[in-house]
């Protein structure tokens, strides 16, 4: 456990290569390409564990990402891979 931080930080830093967030997400690989929505940030390879979809997301958001092909309208963007 990391001191200091909410249970959502510490799920994020702690998500492993083949983990899924509660919304059915995959991490698929960490990258180090800098994120475009968040400055300190490294972009991850996620995948949709319903459609497939692979987009990027950013390290900090991975916890909590939903696809943005199935939730298109309420899910953020895919970051650039």
């Amino acid at each position: 456990m990391v001191r200091g931080t909410s249970h959502g930080e510490r799920f994020k830093l702690h998500m492993r290569i083949g983990d899924s967030n509660s919304k059915g997400q995959v991490l698929i690989r960490k990258t180090d390409v800098k994120s475009t929505t968040h400055a300190f940030a490294k972009v991850w390879v996620m995948r949709c564990g319903t459609c497939g979809h692979e987009y990027g997301s950013n390290g900090c958001d991975a916890h909590i990402r939903k696809c943005p092909r199935c939730y298109e309208g309420t899910a953020a963007e895919g970051e650039p891979l």
